[in-house]
């Protein structure tokens, strides 16, 4: 009865698990009102908020990152960058 105990149980609910994760992050992306998503430097997502543009503009840093530069409506120039500290982003404005 080896196969009835709690390993094929405990695979079956991480499954589930999985997958409800995955729904809600899916609804949670689709409610927060991102209109644009991109990816980063690094391969990661970014969600856009409605306010900003992306731009055909790219700003490389001191390190050699690449980063896409994002446009407010008001003109001015930013990237997003993530907080080393708190794990959120932030807008990194740049010098014209």
């Amino acid at each position: 009865m080896a196969g009835i105990g709690g390993a094929d149980h405990k695979e079956g609910s991480t499954n589930t698990m999985r997958k409800t994760l995955t729904a809600l992050a899916i609804l949670f992306a689709l409610t927060a009102g991102a209109q644009n998503v991109t990816r980063d430097s690094q391969g990661n997502y970014t969600a856009i908020a409605d306010s900003a543009m992306t731009t055909p503009y790219t700003y490389t840093d001191k390190a050699g990152k690449v980063w896409p530069v994002y446009a407010t409506s008001e003109g001015k120039h930013y990237i997003l960058k993530t907080s080393a500290k708190s794990g959120k982003q932030y807008r990194y404005y740049l010098k014209p």
